[in-house]
């Protein structure tokens, strides 16, 4: 009886003991990438991450891997409390590791141009897509984050985006396969006037003038994304596989092809309370 006693003894203080080494361990980390203003900026950092632990139902330990995932990707120091946050709730919403959380939401801020007070109305965006459509909001952050440099050069906002990853992933698109078929899409029609002859006239046998678009572009690119599916989708099934070919060539033709089949996914996606108006 007095071994066992001992055992639980032992246990019970080793649960606690572990939790200390593998906060220090991960603060540790966060002081190898992150630049306090002040002497105590780590102490206090690691107090509020401390608190914050007894709401989130994640550890401190966690908080602080997400933390040290931030610095690492340029969040200043005394944005890191407000970034864990937002990032620890994003994490048990969208059921990831609080490591890959911070890594990846800390990408998107960076990616995406977005002010860490801001990082709430995008994880929002993503979580209303998350429940209202068939996108899961783990597989949509990865390809969110391939199509960043692009759909910012298109002119896209990162809540426009995450509307245009949910409708290729709610259709089965791998995140892969749907960052790579958005990021072919977006290049070829923000540089129409540069294509060659074979997309050229694809593009005007649909009706469509090319400085037209190019104009839109600059003022309304979601807009001009839509009228561009819209006018490919008037098209019967055989004419449409063969200006999609000439447009995004055989490797991307069949995944524009299933877009403009299910252009109402894609509408339902932006219409969506979190999607609209959002300027981010």
């Amino acid at each position: 009886g007095q071994m066992l006693d001992a055992v639980a003894l032992g246990a019970t203080l080793a649960a606690p003991l572990k939790a200390a080494i593998d906060f220090e361990s991960a603060m540790a980390d966060v002081r190898k990438v992150v630049e306090f203003d002040t002497p105590d900026g780590l102490q206090k950092l690691g107090a509020e991450l401390k608190n914050m632990s007894r709401t989130i139902p994640i550890s401190a330990a966690g908080l602080a891997q997400i933390a040290a995932s931030g610095g690492q990707l340029g969040v200043a120091a005394e944005n890191l409390g407000a970034f864990t946050d937002t990032v620890s709730k994003m994490a048990i919403a969208y059921d990831m590791s609080a490591e890959e959380a911070g890594n990846a939401m800390a990408k998107l801020a960076n990616v995406y141009q977005i002010p860490i007070t801001e990082m709430s109305k995008l994880g929002d965006a993503i979580n209303h897509l998350s429940d209202n459509t068939a996108a899961k909001a783990r597989d949509m952050v990865p390809a969110l984050n391939m199509i960043g440099g692009t759909a910012r050069q298109f002119g896209l906002t990162a809540v426009q985006s995450s509307a245009l990853v949910s409708a290729f992933i709610s259709l089965g698109k791998a995140p892969t396969k749907a960052g790579t078929a958005i990021n072919a899409m977006l290049s070829k029609l923000q540089t129409a006037g540069k294509q060659g002859k074979k997309f050229q006239d694809a593009f005007k046998s649909l009706g469509l003038d090319i400085k037209a678009f190019e104009e839109q572009l600059k003022t309304d690119a979601q807009g001009a994304i839509i009228s561009f599916l819209e006018t490919v989708e008037k098209l019967d099934k055989q004419s449409r596989s063969g200006v999609l070919f000439d447009l995004f060539g055989m490797e991307y033709q069949d995944d524009l092809a299933l877009l403009v089949g299910s252009l109402k996914e894609y509408k339902k996606a932006i219409k969506k309370p979190h999607c609209t108006n959002t300027p981010i």
